[in-house]
């Protein structure tokens, strides 16, 4: 009989946020995986095939000078561009706008995006990138919750429950190399919208 060895998932690899239960209580841990940086990502890339959809033309929406509606959203987060491959998270349909949801009465925006594959090591860098970009863009009165879409990755629950945990989003975003990657996805360039 031959035997098979079964690979172990390497958590803190896996991961932006530890999921461990010490974790909780240590949120200075968040990032360690990805801020180790891009070269060590691109080199096993989890997806290295990504199917890349054409950008459609933007077009314009009349609306109330004042009212936010969920394509204003989306003008602001489409061009947000992944951290492994070239492309903005609208090109690889990791985001569309039917994915956003506005209530103006109720400050909120919610955001679901869907990564490419279903153990996207990435995940969690690209809510960082979401959330960064809204905080940047919007009043802080607006409630932000950005979810992954329910079935597109396997950790998705513990993944959602620390993209809206503010202190874990604060602690990442102090990491100076996690904060540069996120910087990076966010910096809008037009080389990748080929």
């Amino acid at each position: 009989m031959i035997k098979t060895r079964q690979r172990k998932k390497n958590r803190p690899h896996r991961l932006l946020f530890s999921t461990s239960p010490l974790s909780h209580s240590a949120p200075e841990s968040i990032g360690t995986a990805a801020s180790k940086g891009r070269r060590k990502m691109t080199v096993g890339m989890i997806n290295a095939n990504p199917v890349v959809h054409e950008r459609p033309e933007r077009a314009a929406h009349p609306h109330a000078a004042d009212a936010l509606d969920p394509l204003d959203v989306f003008d602001t987060v489409r061009d947000i561009k992944d951290p492994e491959h070239p492309y903005s998270l609208e090109q690889l349909s990791v985001l569309s706008q039917e994915s956003i949801s506005v209530d103006e009465k109720l400050g909120r925006i919610q955001i679901t995006f869907t990564p490419t594959v279903q153990h996207c090591s990435m995940a969690t860098v690209i809510g960082l990138c979401l959330r960064l970009k809204l905080m940047q863009n919007f009043p802080p009165h607006f409630k932000v919750d950005i979810k992954v879409a329910p079935g597109s990755l396997a950790n998705e629950e513990s993944v959602n429950k620390q993209l809206n945990d503010k202190e874990r989003v604060a602690a990442a975003l102090e990491n100076p190399n996690l904060r540069q990657l996120v910087d990076e996805c966010l910096c809008s360039n037009d080389s990748y919208s080929h």
